[in-house]
């Protein structure tokens, strides 16, 4: 039997984890636009 806590947090993670990909997804898109920012930086 999963803990109460255990049973809501994975309810919670199934019903945001569309909005959790999104986040993933922009903070990914964020550091990689960093990184190319910086890579340039360098090269010129």
């Amino acid at each position: 039997m999963i803990p109460l806590k255990e049973q809501d947090f994975l309810a919670a993670v199934e019903s945001n984890s569309e909005a959790v990909l999104l986040m993933s997804h922009a903070s990914t898109a964020a550091a990689l636009r960093t990184i190319a920012l910086r890579l340039g930086e360098e090269t010129i």
